[in-house]
């Protein structure tokens, strides 16, 4: 139930939240690919809500609350404003998926097959 965009969010906020460079550095491309700009995805990195919309900023929220295992009832009040019951549970198992890559790679010290893209994109390809 979420547009390519809205996925690529959820992974970014995600890799973001707990630190994973190796998710960050494969999404970044992926999310400029499918249309996220490079400010958009700064502003995931450094937890900005301005360039979102109110269900991007729900989602945002809550993927970063899932992903610490901290979703307040404010948080899930937010999201369930603008989001289905079906995609509520959408949001957390995609939250969790993405969570088994990161502490996977995270557990077998995979580092990233090019130079890091940086948290700052400072070596993203443009």
């Amino acid at each position: 139930g979420l547009s390519t965009r809205r996925r690529e969010l959820l992974v970014l906020a995600v890799a973001a939240e707990r630190d994973s460079a190796y998710v960050w550095h494969q999404h970044v491309r992926i999310a400029l690919s499918n249309g996220l700009s490079e400010a958009e995805i700064l502003a995931v990195a450094d937890g900005d809500p301005d360039p979102f919309d109110d269900a991007e900023v729900a989602l945002l929220a809550y993927a970063r609350a899932y992903a610490r295992d901290d979703v307040d009832d404010a948080t899930h009040e937010a999201a369930a404003a603008v989001f289905d019951e079906p995609t509520l549970v959408a949001l957390g198992m995609s939250v969790c998926f993405y969570l088994t890559i990161v502490h996977t790679m995270h557990a077998f010290d995979v580092e990233t097959e090019e130079p890091f893209v940086g948290w700052d994109l400072a070596n993203a390809s443009r």
